[in-house]
């Protein structure tokens, strides 16, 4: 904290956004130091102002890797910021964030008409489709990468990049988790926040001996640091992120093991060294890793799919994937770590077996969203529809909704009553109908609608499952 009791990064940004607004007043000839009078007397001629430089000042800014920003960020981040200083610095009344975003609102009406209306959608990443990490993992040292050097010539990156990817898919960290962006307060992962589960002990500070005795079906605990709605670890730092150990370096488990076993690090020292360190285990900086995993993308899959994709894709994908698997959004919501009160006062804790459970259902399915803004990155892509290729495509099917012909194997009717397995715990509930859709694997099934009692806490509520794919019983 500094001066003022605001954050060092907010200070950063209310000096840029103050030097533009000294800028856009001085093009219009306006002293930026607003008069009480005018502050007073006249609130709604302020609040067309600070609209008006909204859309000035959105040309003006540069993304880190798009050549343009997004409106909804310039009016928070610029109009916000001048807002925020004229208060606290001039002791000026100023307008309602509500009131000076409708006047936004207005100009990019005009704006839309003009320009359409995906020059205003949000600029969001496309996931990270498995197939396109397979062809990172498929790389071989000394493997030829146009646009950067040769793979493993700095074998420290290209493996700490790795673990990062590896880790990211499976717990959905933001890359500010992960990165140091303030030279003086630890504000990223470091080797304290992980633990082991090893033949059913809890170790926080694992010996060698303890790590290699690891074995398939051991879990690692990966707890959340400070992130950006959780800056002072209130709501999320005390669940962690459960990773089943598979016996292999390629999992997010076995990516945190190694990490353990090549850079050991014990008692005080885990407080303060970065899970994901440079060689002078020190913690990377944005540029860097940013930069790393762009030139890879262009190099393996062509600047137009590369330029949809970033760190934050991992956290898109795994979250497309707990929604294709019929993961509940609160559940979603708490394991990625969103800002929604509502859902973690709801769940509380999500139980390691239940965490674990998630994981495995969305490794297993397949999706293929896109986002219309990114069509034109995507335009005549190869490289996309290879990505594509081995989606399992949905069959037409003719049979009707509420059919209970076809059910094979044992499954059970309209009308019956069965127990499904969540997590650690089983839910009793009956069947109300069933129809004809799709599997976790993408194949044609019989999906049931089953209306649950209230149990363990939850209130009655209806699910739709494959049971074919669950832990079911009748009873």
């Amino acid at each position: 904290m500094t001066q003022l009791g605001a954050a060092d990064g907010t200070l950063s940004k209310d000096d840029l956004a103050w030097s533009m607004w000294e800028e856009f007043n001085m093009a219009y000839g306006w002293d930026p130091v607003i008069s009480r009078q005018l502050a007073v007397s006249f609130p709604d001629l302020l609040a067309s102002r600070l609209g008006l430089f909204t859309l000035w000042v959105y040309p003006k800014i540069k993304g880190r890797r798009l050549p343009d920003a997004n409106p909804r960020s310039v009016t928070s981040n610029y109009a916000g910021a001048v807002c925020r200083q004229l208060k606290r610095d001039f002791k000026l009344p100023v307008p309602k964030a509500a009131t000076y975003e409708g006047e936004t609102k207005g100009l990019l009406r005009g704006y839309k008409r003009i320009y359409g209306v995906l020059a205003l959608a949000p600029k969001r990443r496309q996931p990270m489709k498995r197939s396109i990490w397979r062809r990172v993992e498929a790389l071989r040292p000394g493997d030829k990468l146009a646009g950067r050097s040769d793979w493993m010539t700095d074998s420290h990156l290209d493996t700490v990049g790795c673990r990062v990817g590896r880790v990211l898919a499976e717990t959905a960290h933001r890359l500010g988790e992960v990165v140091s962006y303030t030279p003086d307060e630890i504000n990223y992962l470091v080797r304290s926040h992980v633990s082991f589960i090893i033949g059913g002990s809890i170790i926080v500070d694992p010996s060698r001996a303890d790590l290699l005795r690891m074995a398939p079906g051991d879990t690692v605990l990966l707890a959340p640091c400070a992130s950006k709605p959780d800056q002072f670890g209130e709501r999320h730092c005390t669940f962690p992120s459960s990773l089943r150990y598979d016996g292999t370096p390629l999992c997010a488990a076995g990516a945190l093991r190694a990490i353990e076993l090549d850079f050991p690090c014990s008692g005080e020292a885990r407080k303060s060294r970065p899970v994901f360190a440079d060689a002078s285990n020190q913690p990377f900086s944005y540029r860097v890793l940013n930069e790393w995993l762009h030139k890879l993308l262009v190099a393996l899959v062509g600047n137009g799919v590369a330029s949809t994709l970033s760190w934050h894709s991992f956290r898109i994908e795994l979250a497309c994937r707990l929604r294709a698997a019929n993961c509940p959004d609160s559940t979603i919501q708490l394991i990625c770590r969103w800002a929604c009160p509502e859902s973690v006062q709801t769940y509380a804790q999500i139980g390691i077996g239940q965490n674990i459970d998630w994981l495995a259902k969305a490794a297993k399915v397949q999706h293929d969203a896109v986002r219309t803004n990114n069509l034109p990155q995507l335009d005549s892509s190869e490289f996309f529809s290879e990505f594509e290729a081995d989606h399992p495509r949905p069959q037409r099917t003719t049979a009707d909704d509420g059919d209970d012909s076809g059910l094979a194997n044992g499954l059970p009717a309209t009308r019956d009553r069965v127990s499904v397995r969540w997590g650690d715990l089983w839910f009793d509930g009956v069947i109300t109908s069933t129809n004809r859709g799709y599997s976790s694997t993408g194949q044609s099934a019989v999906v049931h609608h089953i209306l649950y009692d209230a149990a363990h806490g939850f209130r009655p509520s209806k699910r739709v499952h494959a049971l074919q794919d669950e832990d079911w019983r009748r009873i």
